[in-house]
């Protein structure tokens, strides 16, 4: 509520110059946590004046003072049909009187600005193209001291723009492709139009030099898949990050997933959900990053959305996150990115990665199945870091929800408003009753389990 008053009472601040415009409104609306400039005094506010004939224009006056003969020429006058009374504004010079000067006559717009502060807005910038100098200053020429995190497809840089901005610049190794450059262009020139919370803001991209950087406004210090994976040493559970924040954050992500599948003008598929392109605010809000493989639909005629085919259906994705129709077909569905989402799910409630070749058992979502198959109590998913504590019955949703969301068969599936609905609360959305037997599950994951055989044989880990 008071977010909402402090929003209100900048939008009508009596100087029109003073007020926000929409774009910072609608960006100051969606986050709860978008720092507000602070109100300028109260004091000042606006004098209408009383007319007794529309004669008296010429040299109109108050009790509060007289308009002195500059401003008078810019006194345009609006007749009450309703009444005798009659009122003037200000075309040009805005008329203001003010609490200290109440008695002392009247003070132009001009004046005022002069003895007060103007709010310090921020900027809600359009997303641009950044030029290669500006990241590489900004980077300090991609310095390892620079690094914060190894992501998909790239690495994840620290940078300054202009002094102050502080973003996340994501230098991709994709570069050798031009064809996917160009795709890659184009499509954060849409991504520029998405607003959503739990979405990172795109400040701009660069494909100059042969490289494709995507740059994000960075407000943000870790990573989620570095906050659930990493390594704890003993004495160390109070870097654990706890079960309240991590059913949070499956709701956030599931909420801007939705947003992406429904709720915006066009269709986007995401194709790369996985916990490394989970960005976490200092208040554990997340933004999902990582749209260079993202999919943009529009609408048909008839309002549905539809793929603008581009001819071309390689596989591309993160192994472990991809679902298995995807891998086989390479076709983009919002299926597919409800499968990656459940992925993510699992890691959250294990704390274990999608892949890891450091165990016998590589692929989480095979672990997991072999749980299922063997009816083994699904309580004991939950990452043994947390030692226990958890709210039972939100843990049981997330394993449930982690199981259907990755069943191999794409009908078995809920959407992502149903997700958003059952994380809600809503159970009874939660359909366990077909499952797959091992034959039909190892038969529609053949082509990650060979992978993962030809990996191991490498001695890859």
């Amino acid at each position: 509520m008071k977010h909402l008053i402090h929003i209100g009472l900048l939008c009508t601040l009596h100087d029109p110059n003073l007020r926000p415009n929409m774009k910072w409104v609608v960006e100051a609306l969606s986050d709860l946590s978008f720092k507000l400039p602070s109100l300028p005094s109260f004091l000042s506010h606006p004098l209408y004046i009383s007319l007794s004939s529309p004669s008296e224009t010429t040299s109109p006056s108050s009790t509060s003072g007289t308009i002195s003969a500059s401003a008078a020429e810019n006194v345009s006058l609006i007749t009450n049909y309703n009444s005798s009374t009659n009122y003037f504004t200000a075309a040009g010079e805005t008329v203001y009187v003010t609490a200290e000067n109440r008695n002392s006559g009247i003070i132009s717009s001009k004046s005022m600005n002069r003895n007060h502060h103007r709010p310090n807005f921020p900027v809600v910038e359009t997303p641009r193209e950044i030029s290669y100098k500006e990241i590489v200053c900004a980077t300090s020429n991609f310095s390892e001291s620079r690094r914060v995190a190894e992501l998909d497809f790239g690495t994840a840089y620290h940078g300054i723009l202009d002094n102050d901005c502080h973003v996340l610049v994501k230098r991709l190794g994709m570069k050798t492709c031009p064809a996917l450059r160009i795709r890659f262009s184009d499509e954060l020139r849409n991504l520029g139009k998405l607003r959503h919370r739990n979405l990172v803001q795109l400040r701009g991209w660069c494909t100059e030099q042969g490289e494709m950087l995507v740059v994000y406004d960075y407000s943000a210090s870790r990573i989620l898949s570095q906050q659930l994976l990493q390594i704890h040493n003993k004495g160390e559970n109070d870097s654990v990050l706890e079960w309240n924040h991590r059913y949070n954050i499956v709701k956030s992500l599931a909420s801007a997933v939705h947003y992406l599948h429904e709720e915006w003008d066009e269709q986007v598929i995401h194709r790369n959900i996985t916990s490394s392109a989970v960005i976490l605010e200092q208040d554990m809000n997340p933004r999902l990053s990582s749209f260079a493989l993202a999919e943009f639909l529009s609408r048909n005629e008839h309002g549905n959305h539809q793929v603008v085919n581009d001819g071309s259906t390689s596989v591309r994705g993160i192994f472990g996150y991809m679902s298995p129709e995807y891998v086989e077909t390479g076709e983009a569905t919002t299926a597919a990115d409800v499968y990656s989402f459940g992925m993510v799910v699992l890691e959250v409630v294990s704390g274990q990665m999608a892949v890891d070749f450091r165990y016998k058992e590589v692929l989480l979502v095979k672990k997991v199945h072999e749980f299922v198959m063997k009816k083994r109590p699904l309580k004991e998913l939950a990452d043994v870091r947390l030692n226990g504590e958890y709210n039972e019955k939100e843990l049981m949703r997330l394993v449930r929800l982690g199981i259907v969301c990755t069943s191999s068969d794409p009908e078995l599936r809920p959407s992502m408003r149903q997700i958003v609905s059952i994380l809600d609360g809503n159970d009874k959305l939660l359909n366990m009753k077909k499952r797959e037997s091992r034959e039909d599950w190892r038969e529609r994951n053949g082509s990650s389990l060979s992978m993962v055989r030809r990996i191991q044989a490498l001695g890859i880990q």
